[in-house]
C-alpha cells in the first residue's frame, strides 16, 4: 500500500513537472482533429423513404392478427430483396449512375421497429440530393417488383425521401473531444516515457538513496542580475602585462 502511494505521488509529480507539454501536446490533438473534420473528411448524408405493409382483409379478428405477424415476418425477406440485384440494376439504369451494385448496396441501409409493419429505406451518400433520389427510386422498384418477385401486393409507401442538408458526419463536437482526448493522452504517456529514461539527477535524494554517496556542499544558482553585475566590477587585465617570476631550469 505505501509503494502504491509513493508510485502515485511519483506519477503526480512527473506530470506536474510535464504540464505545459502536455497542455500543448492537448492543444495540437485539438486543432489536428478539427482541421482533418473541415478538409480530410467528406460531409456525409442521409435521406429515408418509408414503406407500409399493409395487411390483407381476414374473415376474423384471429385472421387479421394472423395476417399482421405474416406482413411482419416478410420485412426481413424484403430487407434482402431491397439490397439484392434485381432491384439495385434497375435503380442504377434508372438513375444513370456510375456506381456499382455493391457501392449502391453500401449505402442503403432497411430498418424497421419491433412488431411494425412500417420500415424504412436509408441511403446515405455525399451528395444530400443524390441521397433521396437512391431512396426514392429504389422504393419506387421494390414495390413495382416485389409483386412478382414473391407474388405479393401488399406494399405501400408511406412517405417519400427528402434530401436532408444537414450533415450526419463528421461530428465535429465528438472529434473535438477526441483530438483533446488523446493530445493529453499522448503527452501524459510521451512525459512517463521521458521521465523513465531520463539520466540526470534531479535532486540531493537522489544522491543519498540511489548512488549513496554525500553530499559535500550545494552550489546555488546566480540570477541574471547578479551574474550583470558580477561582469561589470570585473577588470580585464592582459596576460602580457602580468609579470612572470622566472624559474630556474634544472
Amino acid at each position: 500500500m505505501i509503494d502504491e502511494s509513493i508510485n502515485l505521488k511519483a506519477t503526480v509529480a512527473v506530470l506536474k513537472k510535464r504540464f505545459s507539454m502536455i497542455l500543448v501536446l492537448g492543444f495540437l490533438g485539438l486543432v489536428a482533429s478539427g482541421g482533418i473534420t473541415y478538409y480530410l473528411l467528406t460531409p456525409q448524408y442521409h435521406s429515408s423513404t418509408q414503406l407500409l405493409v399493409k395487411h390483407t382483409v381476414g374473415a376474423s379478428e384471429f385472421g387479421q392478427a394472423y395476417d399482421v405477424q405474416t406482413n411482419i415476418q416478410l420485412i426481413n425477406t424484403y430487407k434482402d430483396v431491397i439490397k439484392g440485384p434485381v432491384i439495385l440494376e434497375e435503380v442504377r439504369n434508372n438513375l444513370k449512375t456510375p456506381l456499382s451494385i455493391e457501392e449502391l448496396a453500401g449505402k442503403i441501409t432497411v430498418e424497421s421497429s419491433d412488431q411494425s409493419q412500417v420500415f424504412s429505406i436509408i441511403v446515405e451518400d455525399a451528395n444530400p440530393y443524390l441521397a433521396a433520389e437512391i431512396a426514392n427510386e429504389t422504393a419506387n422498384i421494390f414495390k413495382s417488383e416485389i409483386g412478382t418477385l414473391m407474388d405479393v401486393r401488399n406494399v405501400a409507401i408511406f412517405s417519400t425521401a427528402k434530401p436532408n442538408l444537414a450533415p450526419i458526419s463528421p461530428n465535429l463536437g465528438i472529434n473535438l473531444i477526441l483530438g483533446l482526448v488523446m493530445g493529453l493522452g499522448g503527452g501524459v504517456l510521451l512525459s512517463l516515457i521521458l521521465e523513465k529514461y531520463d539520466r540526470t539527477i534531479q535532486d540531493e535524494q537522489f544522491i543519498r538513496e540511489v548512488l549513496e554517496w554525500v553530499p559535500l556542499g550545494n552550489i546555488s544558482e546566480s540570477k541574471n542580475a547578479e551574474t550583470k553585475m558580477m561582469k561589470e566590477n570585473t577588470i580585464d587585465v592582459p596576460l602580457d602585462t602580468i609579470p612572470v617570476k622566472n624559474k630556474n631550469r634544472i
